[in-house]
């Protein structure tokens, strides 16, 4: 049967049923406060009846300034048919799908709930698992091929979840970081144009190894503390991933704050970086680190840049050029980046500034 005629005979059968079975082990949705505002927070198993209880508290958050919603997911996944049924009410609204830092969105929920948001981010420090579908503890092709079909229809490339489905058995988990959900193509970003977040579908190399898509150019927007950062990797996604991030803080809405974030202990970095480099304008400045902090696996430097309004950074600095400067004042430049790739997810951050103490 076709997916979207026995989800509406789903729907038909939770609504006669809606106060019957389930409800002991149902998933528990409800309204959280998440980065000043509030957003709705599915958490535990996935279960019949899950469906009805996620239309009934849909409506009770509003869209965050890049207008969406935000659904938080920390679940273990569960009934496939449920997810999608959860899925389909979701795609006829602005749903930001995010795992936060120390939680997980694993099987069903990483697979088809998660896709379904019209935006799907990982914190850092949380995770997402995919595995195989299961009947009786054993792998149901059937059930893997329409996961990975239906992903399809979410706009996510058929290998990055296929691949998992069929391949980790049921009793198995493969687990992405928020880098390897990037590189995997399993997650959108709030983007207003100029910075494509389209990629190759990853695929298989000869030693079985994944080939996987680089990150693409120009800067895209996720949240930073209780507004917005526009941030983006200089460099290719294979190797050792860099990140920078600019934003601005509400209680000083005109400077520009600058983060390099790299993989390590925020110990790791201070010993090995005094300051960053910065060339803009034809004037070259070096800047020392403000602070240093940590999410996940990765440690963020913070500097401020200089006498760099928000709109002038903007119409006014077309590049700037970044260079590490290590405790003996040693130089390694580390990217030159364009302003303009993505300028109007720069200026968004700009317009809603980070406004946590």
């Amino acid at each position: 049967m076709e997916i979207r005629r026995w989800i509406a005979a789903g729907l038909v059968a939770l609504g006669l049923g809606a106060g019957v079975g389930g409800a002991a082990q149902a998933a528990d949705f409800r309204v959280v406060d998440y980065r000043g505002q509030k957003a709705l927070l599915l958490h535990g198993d996935i279960v019949e009846g899950d469906a009805i209880r996620f239309a009934l508290m849909r409506d009770r958050v509003m869209d965050f300034p890049h207008g969406h919603r935000v659904l938080l997911l920390n679940s273990p996944g569960g009934s496939v048919d449920e997810a999608m049924l959860i899925a389909e009410l979701m795609r006829h609204h602005n749903f930001h799908a995010v795992v936060r830092e120390g939680e997980e969105c694993v099987s069903a929920c990483a697979s088809v709930v998660f896709l379904a948001g019209r935006l799907h981010t990982v914190e850092e420090g949380g995770i997402l698992g995919q595995h195989s579908c299961s009947v009786m503890g054993v792998s149901d092709y059937g059930c893997n091929a329409e996961m990975a079909r239906y992903a399809t229809t979410l706009g996510t490339a058929h290998a990055s979840v296929a691949h998992f489905v069929a391949s980790v058995g049921p009793d198995d988990t493969h687990w992405f970081s928020r880098l390897e959900a990037d590189r995997w193509g399993l997650t959108r970003y709030f983007n207003l144009g100029g910075a494509s977040q389209k990629r190759p579908a990853p695929r298989l190399g000869s030693d079985a190894a994944p080939v996987l898509a680089p990150m693409t150019q120009g800067w895209l927007v996720d949240f930073q503390g209780e507004g917005y950062r526009a941030f983006l990797r200089p460099q290719s996604d294979y190797g050792k991933p860099v990140e920078l991030s600019l934003w601005c803080r509400k209680s000083a809405p005109s400077e520009v704050l600058l983060a390099l974030t790299v993989e390590g202990s925020p110990d790791s970095l201070k010993n090995a970086v005094r300051g960053l480099a910065v060339e803009m304008g034809g004037a070259r400045h070096e800047l020392p680190v403000e602070t240093i902090s940590q999410a996940g696996h990765f440690a963020s430097l913070i500097v401020r840049l200089p006498g760099a309004g928000t709109a002038d950074l903007i119409e006014t600095q077309p590049a700037l050029s970044v260079s590490m400067i290590d405790p003996e004042g040693r130089e390694s430049p580390l990217a030159t980046v364009q302003t303009t790739l993505g300028a109007e997810n720069l200026a968004f951050a700009f317009d809603h500034c980070d406004g946590a103490a």
